[in-house]
């Protein structure tokens, strides 16, 4: 049974990321590249906030699936909550 909840998880947070990234007109693949580019940046923490939000998963699981380190994901997560609070 654990396995299948991991399973469940990762799932939808892959699926997460691909409406993320669909939403901010890249594939998926381009959010979780290593690209510096602002747009590409602001789909990348703002997915990592919707996959932080709609699972719960901690901000190492998160890391791992950006392949960064979970410091980078906190202050992502912050950026993406800011600019989404803004008018």
């Amino acid at each position: 049974m654990t396995s299948q909840r991991n399973w469940n998880w990762r799932e939808r947070a892959i699926s997460i990321i691909a409406e993320v990234a669909t939403k901010h007109g890249l594939s998926p693949l381009e959010v979780l590249a290593v690209n510096k580019h602002r747009h590409i940046v602001h789909a990348r923490q703002a997915a990592m906030l919707a996959v932080r939000e709609q699972t719960g998963l901690s901000y190492e699981l998160i890391g791992d699936m950006f392949c960064r380190d979970h410091t980078t994901v906190i202050y992502g997560i912050r950026r993406a909550a800011e600019r989404r609070s803004k008018p």
